[in-house]
């Protein structure tokens, strides 16, 4: 897109050809120009047709222009729509992160008192949908401007720390050899299209066997909020939080407008019909304008210029009935991804009390082998003369899944009773340990000052510890 300042007509803005129409339009223009001048020839040189009234090609010129300001109507209306759904998508998918990250901080909040393994999922749950976001939005940029998806195209930056630092490197799905796709143009001048995190394997695989990836990230960032919702994570009415599936499924709307813009073209046989006529009234005006004047100048700049303005008009419709790509009149669209991006990054940055990645968090620590637990539960299972074990390398976190309905459709109800309560025992002498362990060490983070400045999170209305 051009960035100028249209209340200055100097030299500078008259004449700029980057980006203009009339480029194209002059030679057209310089065609007709040619034509009347050669009608202006001497009878016995060329001979000149004989108009004894103009009516005719008057009307052809008024139809024509009724015809291209109705082109030019609708180009505008498709330029301006796609404005409007790439600022839609944009918006509403960047609104649904301000809502999901603020309940997220809301709930962990309590979790990093009590619990420190939740706290450090909930952490980690909150860096993937910023993750998934971010892409969702990076593919359907390079969808809408009907580029190949190309992760080599995509610039991995780390999610930003307390101290402010970002890395940034280039993603490289093929390791061991060299990649065969070369990026778009448009894409590799702008440094590529950035994204929070770094794609793994498996969703490069997921992503890369299915038609539409934009949808199946939205699928599964409603999934994760729905189970999240379902565990207890995030603390909010469900009323409430269904307010995300909103502002993503309005995203989605705008995602799906853009590619319908970008995917049907204005209608062929319009644009077929006004090119013929455009070629036939720039053999026809010179023409009538060397019947009303006969002089060498002024005949010729009325051809030139006559020709010059219905065409330009033309190739103005052709310029802006196609918003996106890599033209310098497009929509900005790397642009508008590097602004999603940074909101993105602003969202995540806005509480420092939650600048935490997983491993950081007070009072947490790896998944424990339970290996006693598990050797008295497989003799208990012996005892019990059944054939099913656990398995030896289940830890902490593997049994706090266990629940007894698992269990029993395993082992039956009788011994699900005795084996999950033997779980549950063992799990609170663990979780008590822990969390004597997590009280000190979380003791200076929660003593910080949340959002908004000089005031502590218990001071937010409407919010108790």
């Amino acid at each position: 897109m051009i960035h100028y300042r249209n209340d200055e007509y100097t030299y500078k803005f008259l004449f700029q050809l980057y980006g203009s129409v009339l480029t194209s339009a002059v030679w057209p223009a310089l065609l007709s120009a040619g034509v009347s001048v050669i009608l202006l020839q001497p009878a016995w040189v060329i001979p000149k047709p004989a108009v004894e009234h103009p009516f005719g090609v008057q009307i052809f010129a008024l139809i024509l222009g009724y015809v291209l300001v109705f082109r030019t109507n609708m180009a505008l209306s498709r330029y301006f729509e796609g404005m409007e759904s790439l600022q839609q998508m944009s918006s509403k998918w960047m609104d649904a992160a301000l809502q999901f990250v603020a309940f997220t901080n809301a709930g962990c909040s309590k979790f990093l008192r009590e619990d420190p393994k939740t706290a450090k999922n909930i952490l980690e749950c909150r860096m993937k949908v910023l993750h998934w976001l971010s892409l969702m939005h990076a593919l359907s940029i390079m969808r809408i401007n009907d580029f190949p998806i190309e992760y080599d195209a995509l610039t991995c930056i780390e999610f930003p720390k307390k101290d402010g630092v970002v890395c940034a490197s280039r993603l490289s799905m093929c390791t061991g050899f060299e990649s065969v796709i070369t990026p778009t143009p448009l894409l590799r001048d702008a440094g590529g299209l950035r994204i929070l995190g770094y794609i793994t394997q498996e969703e490069q695989d997921a992503l890369q066997d299915c038609r539409d990836p934009v949808q199946v990230l939205c699928h599964w960032v409603c999934q994760l909020v729905a189970r999240m919702r379902i565990d207890g994570w995030i603390r909010v009415h469900p009323a409430i939080v269904s307010r995300i599936f909103e502002e993503l499924s309005t995203g989605s709307l705008g995602s799906a407008q853009a590619v319908k813009l970008a995917t049907i073209p204005f209608p062929f046989p319009f644009a077929q019909m006004l090119a013929l006529l455009l070629m036939a009234f720039a053999i026809l005006f010179p023409m009538m304008v060397s019947y009303l004047t006969d002089h060498w100048v002024v005949a010729p700049c009325f051809s030139f210029i006559g020709v010059l303005g219905l065409w330009s008009l033309n190739d103005l419709a052709v310029e802006l009935e196609m918003p996106f790509g890599d033209d310098p009149n497009d929509l900005p669209l790397v642009d508008v991804h590097n602004l999603f991006v940074n909101g993105l990054t602003g969202i995540y940055l806005a509480n420092s009390d939650m600048l935490l990645n997983p491993g950081e968090v007070p009072g947490y620590t790896e998944p424990t082998p339970m290996t006693q637990l598990t050797d008295r539960l497989n003799m208990e299972l012996a005892r019990m003369g059944k054939s099913v074990r656990f398995a030896a390398q289940m830890t902490d976190d593997d049994y706090r899944a266990c629940t007894q309905q698992l269990l029993e459709a395993d082992v039956g109800f009788d011994a699900s009773v005795v084996l999950y309560k033997e779980i549950t025992q063992a799990l609170a002498g663990s979780l008590e340990r822990a969390r004597s362990v997590a009280g000190a060490a979380a003791q200076n983070t929660l003593s910080k000052k949340g959002p908004g400045p000089g005031r502590p999170l218990s001071s937010v209305p409407g919010r108790s510890m």
